[in-house]
């Protein structure tokens, strides 16, 4: 995977809004990827864990752009999947 090629930790895959509320909430992370469609939920409430933590993500997605993040977490960085592997750390980077 790309971001274990750069020298990152991968904690995941998470796949249910309970697990990723938890892992927001209780793991430190220097920045997240947060894919937003877990299982039938969307991931909002995590972001906004991580929002309040201080700690900087990026969105994954394979909707298409016109699925808008609510107003609180539209200013996340966003990138479609399937992606790039440079073109996602280039995101992370800038989270």
């Amino acid at each position: 995977m790309a971001l274990n090629d750069a020298g990152c930790f991968v904690e995941g895959p998470i796949g249910s809004l309970p697990e990723a509320l938890r892992v927001a909430a209780a793991e430190d992370f220097d920045a997240a990827v947060v894919d937003i469609n877990l299982g039938d939920e969307f991931a909002w409430p995590a972001a906004r864990v991580l929002k309040a933590r201080g700690i900087p993500f990026i969105f994954a997605t394979g909707y298409a752009a016109s699925l808008e993040a609510p107003a609180d977490l539209s200013d996340a960085p966003r990138v479609e999947k399937p992606f790039d592997p440079k073109r996602l750390l280039s995101a992370l980077s800038s989270a």
